[in-house]
């Protein structure tokens, strides 16, 4: 698991960034942390940045 970073929001809630082989490797680890409340996977499909936003060139 190769974790990229963590984002945690004003109403307690932390949405955690990591490259894993398998959903497997997530849930291994929130067993063995002894992680008791639920936990959402949710798969990147794509990373959107600023250069998807810009406007097309025209020569």
């Amino acid at each position: 698991m190769h974790w990229l970073c963590t984002y945690a929001t004003d109403d307690r809630k932390l949405f955690g960034l990591v490259v894993v082989e398998s959903e497997a490797v997530i849930d291994a680890y929130v067993r063995n942390a002894g992680i008791t409340s639920s936990v959402r996977i949710h798969r990147v499909l794509r990373t959107l940045d600023p250069a998807f936003a810009a406007p097309p060139t025209t020569n």
